[in-house]
């Protein structure tokens, strides 16, 4: 079969109607933070409850994009919204964007396709990053078939791995964020570390 790389990209069609909600949605988010700075979605929803990073990592992962001057978009599924509550008030930083919580998971694609980065477990958001080319710092299982089937593709990323087989809690924020800064530095996105913390 003779194809094109670019033809085996996922995709994901979205309609006018979708796609000028999501950008009014994140247009509102931004000017309500006054920030021209990157987007960064960290979506902490996953399909197995061993994908669960933790409330502390993840409310150390965004003080460290905070420092990095970038605006962090909490993203969750809505049966998720206590956990992404919880790490919302383990965070003194008003910036802080609580995402939206959509049932629809079509609205929910096409506000995901509005950041400029994306952090996420091992889930269906990295196909959607993946579909619209959108830089990925993934967090996976140490599971090879696993990474190797649903990995990013085609697409700017770095993949930080569990040491241990369905405990992700095992990663370290400094991998992430260290694996995020190389990936900036990949794409040629210029990140100022030490931003405001107000």
């Amino acid at each position: 079969i003779k194809y094109r790389a670019e033809d085996i990209r996922p995709d994901f069609p979205l309609n006018h109607k979708e796609l000028n909600y999501a950008e009014r949605l994140f247009k509102a988010y931004k000017k309500r933070v006054q920030s021209d700075s990157i987007t960064v979605g960290v979506n902490i929803s996953a399909g197995k409850i061993t994908r669960w990073w933790g409330k502390e990592k993840y409310a150390a992962l965004i003080e460290g994009l905070f420092e990095r001057d970038v605006v962090p978009i909490l993203l969750y599924e809505p049966s998720w919204r206590n956990l992404a509550l919880s790490i919302q008030g383990l965070i003194n930083n008003k910036r802080l964007i609580l995402g939206p919580a959509l049932d629809d998971f079509s609205l929910y694609a096409a506000f995901v396709k509005q950041l400029d980065m994306l952090i996420t477990p091992d889930t269906s958001v990295v196909h959607l990053a993946s579909a619209f080319k959108i830089p990925i710092v993934a967090l996976f299982p140490e599971d090879y078939e696993n990474y190797m089937n649903w990995r990013p593709f085609r697409v700017p990323s770095r993949v930080v791995k569990s040491p241990v087989m369905d405990e992700l809690w095992r990663i370290k924020v400094n991998d992430v964020l260290k694996a995020f800064d190389q990936l900036t530095k990949e794409v040629g996105i210029e990140i100022v570390r030490g931003g405001d913390n107000t």
